[in-house]
């Protein structure tokens, strides 16, 4: 059935949630797709469901009225009972998502049609009032363009792609006194090698001619991450025998993009920092890539030059929790990435 067929009408639409997925990257992906619902709908209450971890990237977003906090205690059906969205959009294949809001009453359900279940993806779109199709592991279409497939459900869209974020002057100013101990006249390097997906995590090891090459070129390295990831930055350090201003947990969100604008160039896996960066304008980026699918995944904005490091195997991408060999990691090589490194910083 053609979706533009069924809703019209549906662009009279006063309130709407969207559900995006639970980590970082994906959240910041999303904001093109609020965006883009806040042009066609100037005046309606657009809410947007947010983890702990996502809420402090979006609640300064401009084109959202609310974020409304996810919880494990069942208390979210309950909430959105008393909400009255006309439409919802979920961008998370969850099978379960899904039968929560329709046991919510909500209607205008949209969905992608491949669902997650105990046993596996299935294709169907039980719950879903109107079903996208899910595009397969070997795309080549960035997440970006997928999310804003949900753009078709209505007659008349505006695609404006980009991505952006926000930091407030107390983020700019908490960065400051971070960078005050550096030398100023240097050009700054961040290295970011942690990602909540722990199948992405690659060995420090791998990282360590690339720091030295950086240390050689006369950059700052500042090494970013949560507190936890300390641990890989010491273990670099001592690998390398190069200084890197440890930032681990030292930043918020936020405070990270304020980071970025500041940044010349970033080494890091795919994880949300890479999306961080790309909103902040990083002129440079070295990605470096596991199991995931480095176009569907890569750093989105114009004007950024992109160096993806990654094995071309016959098994990737995958996003097998299970993997009996890993080589996508194993076999990938310190002179991989310093080879993109190398190429990367050129003349800067």
């Amino acid at each position: 059935m053609n979706v533009l067929q069924k809703v019209n009408g549906f662009v009279k639409t006063e309130k709407i949630l969207v559900i995006p997925l639970r980590f970082i990257g994906d959240t910041i992906l999303t904001i093109p797709l609020l965006r883009n619902l806040r042009y066609l709908f100037p005046s309606a209450q657009i809410d947007v469901l947010v983890t702990s971890q996502t809420s402090i990237i979006l609640e300064v977003c401009p084109y959202i009225s609310n974020l409304i906090r996810e919880d494990t205690k069942g208390e979210f059906t309950e909430k959105l009972k008393t909400q009255g969205y006309d439409s919802c959009f979920i961008l998370r294949k969850s099978l379960s998502m899904a039968l929560k809001c329709k046991l919510a009453g909500l209607k205008n359900v949209i969905g992608f049609d491949k669902q997650r279940t105990p046993i596996g993806y299935k294709r169907w779109g039980l719950f879903l009032d109107y079903k996208l199709r899910y595009p397969t592991l070997r795309t080549e279409t960035h997440q970006v363009k997928t999310i804003l497939s949900f753009l078709q459900v209505f007659e008349k869209s505006q695609k404006d792609e980009h991505l952006e974020l926000w930091s407030l002057n107390e983020d700019e100013q908490s960065v400051e006194k971070l960078l005050e101990p550096l030398n100023s006249e240097k050009r700054i390097a961040c290295i970011n090698l942690s990602s909540f997906s722990h199948g992405k995590n690659i060995p420090a090891e791998k990282f360590s001619k690339s720091v030295k090459y950086l240390h050689q070129k006369g950059f700052e390295l500042i090494f970013t991450g949560v507190k936890n990831d300390e641990v890989v930055c010491e273990e670099l350090k001592k690998l390398s025998s190069v200084h890197i201003h440890n930032f681990c947990g030292l930043t918020n969100l936020r405070e990270l993009f304020a980071l970025y604008k500041k940044t010349e160039f970033l080494l890091t896996l795919d994880s949300g920092p890479i999306h961080i960066a790309a909103a902040a304008g990083v002129e440079k980026i070295v990605g470096v890539y596991g199991p995931t699918n480095e176009k569907q995944w890569a750093p989105f904005n114009k004007g950024i030059e992109f160096y993806p490091v990654f094995l071309d195997l016959a098994c990737r991408p995958c996003y097998a929790k299970v993997c009996a060999h890993n080589s996508c990691k194993v076999d990938l090589t310190e002179d991989m990435i310093l080879n993109k490194v190398v190429l990367a910083v050129g003349n800067l």
